[in-house]
């Protein structure tokens, strides 16, 4: 009975040893797959960081592109009042706001002889910074445009007539490239003051050069 009882435990202790080894196994290979997994998750995370610190570069060097570019315009133009034009940066581009004042009679698509001269000092800034884009936007107030069966329907043909004469004293009188310009008319739908009162009606009665610096680089990163 001794010796039977002592067989049973040999045979209960290999028992165990086999499922202990079994299960030293399985703990083995589960410890492999989790120190794979965290070497795949520490290569995934390197190559991620390297993607941030170049994107918050092309951030950094897109910023100071646009400061001097601003900077260049503003020296540019400082022979005009704040009443004529601003120059300010928003979402990484330059905005020239030149009021109808400085560059158009009431109603009129001709760019005034100031106007010109405004337009021929951020051509020669433009054509120092080829990469740049240069959109011309035309703005008016919700005044309706009276037409009296003219080619202009609206205040919407108005602001695309004017930012195309701006476009065309650009690039006809001072050379700008042609491929780096384009021109938009927005008509009353973008108001930057209330229309309500005279004042912010001929603050909206405005033309935008919007310069913007190329960011094909940071674009192709976004998109990876």
């Amino acid at each position: 009975q001794q010796l039977k009882t002592a067989g049973n435990k040999d045979q209960k202790t290999n028992a165990d040893l086999i499922q202990m080894q079994l299960d030293l196994e399985k703990q083995k290979f589960d410890l492999d797959k989790k120190e794979g997994d965290l070497k795949k998750l520490t290569a995934d995370l390197s190559a991620r960081e390297t993607k941030i610190a170049e994107l918050e570069k092309l951030l950094s060097d897109q910023k100071l592109q646009s400061e001097a570019l601003r900077d260049a315009i503003k020296k540019a133009l400082t022979d005009f009042t704040a009443g004529e034009l601003s120059v300010y940066t928003k979402d990484g581009k330059v905005y020239v706001s030149m009021s109808d004042k400085l560059l158009f009679k009431s109603g009129s698509t001709l760019v005034e002889a100031k106007g010109i001269e405004a337009l021929g000092k951020i051509a020669d800034v433009v054509k120092k910074n080829p990469d740049i884009q240069v959109n011309v936007e035309g703005h008016t107030d919700n005044v309706p445009y009276g037409s009296n069966g003219g080619l202009l329907k609206d205040n919407w043909d108005l602001s695309l007539m004017r930012a195309s004469s701006v476009l065309h004293i650009m690039t006809d009188k001072y050379k700008v490239n042609a491929k780096q310009i384009t021109g938009s008319g927005r008509g009353e739908f973008f108001p930057i003051e209330t229309n309500a009162t005279p004042e912010g009606r001929s603050k909206n009665r405005r033309t935008e050069i919007i310069l913007t610096p190329k960011i094909d680089h940071l674009l192709n990163l976004l998109g990876q």
